[in-house]
């Protein structure tokens, strides 16, 4: 996370695999709502957004996306 720029940069070897993906997401995205680095607040957020996106895939907010997916 780039805290001057406001901006998350993932390294393509992160989207390899869906999990490291996901862990890569709301890693950098607790950076974003907190603006701050490591730390309690950090965790906080961690898991906050891992609470929020589990509800979400439950409510099937995501799966509109699948359906331009390629297999």
């Amino acid at each position: 996370y780039d805290a001057w720029e406001e901006r998350i940069y993932i390294h393509p070897a992160r989207l390899k695999k869906l999990s490291t993906t996901v862990d890569t997401i709301v890693h950098e995205l607790s950076h974003h709502r907190i603006k701050g680095d490591h730390g309690p607040r950090f965790t906080k957020a961690e898991g906050q957004i891992s609470r929020e996106i589990a509800e979400k895939v439950r409510a099937g907010k995501f799966d509109s996306l699948l359906s331009s997916a390629v297999w």
